[in-house]
């Protein structure tokens, strides 16, 4: 995907960090039936930066996760932040950068 962006030479491309995931029962089963738990996202999300170190001359990342690290389990469904501080927080800090 970050070489087929690269490649698009659009300007000024984003990708923001991969939000955490509810725990819940498939997460936390042996053996796990969804591998998405904090630390396999913290993994993509360093994977993601450093491809777009590599590769990405036109693509940026954005790390919210110091803003929805904390709050990650909030959300009325454990992913998606809507309507809430959270929300507007990584809004706000993302349209700055």
């Amino acid at each position: 995907m970050i070489l087929r962006l690269n490649k698009s030479r659009l300007p000024n491309i984003y990708l923001r960090s991969i939000h955490y995931n509810a725990l819940g029962d498939v997460k936390t089963t042996c053996p796990p039936r969804d591998w998405r738990s904090p630390p396999i996202i913290d993994a993509y999300n360093e994977i993601i930066r450093n491809q777009i170190l590599i590769f990405g001359t036109n693509i940026s990342f954005i790390d919210t996760n110091f803003i929805v690290g904390p709050l990650w389990d909030i959300s009325k469904d454990f992913c998606h932040y809507r309507s809430d501080k959270v929300a507007s927080a990584e809004a706000l800090y993302m349209l700055r950068r």
